[in-house]
């Protein structure tokens, strides 16, 4: 398994796959776009934002792991290329208390992808996908 360190996240919805396109160093040599299913984004979103508020409050917590039941918001210009996705398996969250940073591990079953996301990143990061969620053909609420 490579060992991938995250610079740019872009998200999109992939309509032919219906689902999210989640595509790490999207201008680098060391692209990978992860597919993230309807199911498996539903679930994580709330545990996401649970996280945030958890350590983003001075609240004590655990490392958290968010399993797949299954073995830069919506891109303005529609010229991205795309390459084979993998599915996204897992991810791990876990929390520095002393550089206050955010570590998060994405894996499929090929890559781990890895980054640090300070406060502010981290919110972004939950932004960039729940804004590429289609809520309507979801059938999700616009709350979600």
């Amino acid at each position: 398994m490579d060992i991938i360190e995250a610079k740019t996240f872009t998200s999109i919805y992939d309509e032919v796959e219906d689902r999210i396109r989640l595509i790490i160093n999207l201008d680098n040599i060391n692209r990978v776009d992860l597919m993230i299913t309807r199911a498996f984004i539903i679930k994580i979103i709330p545990l996401l934002e649970e996280f945030y508020e958890k350590h983003y409050s001075d609240i004590e917590t655990d490392e958290v792991t968010i399993n797949s039941d299954c073995s830069k918001a919506e891109s303005e210009s529609s010229t991205i290329v795309k390459i084979e996705g993998e599915l996204l398996m897992t991810i791990n969250l876990s929390y520095n208390r002393d550089n206050k940073l955010t570590n998060i591990e994405l894996i499929s079953s090929k890559n781990k992808i890895v980054a640090n996301f300070n406060r502010e990143h981290f919110n972004s990061f939950i932004k960039l996908l729940k804004n590429s969620i289609p809520k309507f053909s979801w059938g999700l609420g616009f709350n979600f």
